[in-house]
């Protein structure tokens, strides 16, 4: 079973692959309103990178 919770204090990018890797999503909504510039930089690349 997927626990999401478990995922609360990973970085944004660790959550992400780990939701994308477990095959159960079909949207990431980013509910951190404070995640900085890095953040969804590197959180971009990472989709970028799967998407072809």
């Amino acid at each position: 079973m997927f626990k999401l919770e478990e995922h609360r204090h990973l970085p944004i990018t660790v959550q992400a692959k780990d939701l994308w890797h477990s095959q159960l999503m079909d949207d990431l909504i980013i509910g951190n309103m404070y995640a900085s510039e890095e953040e969804l930089e590197a959180l971009d690349s990472f989709i970028k990178s799967q998407v072809k």
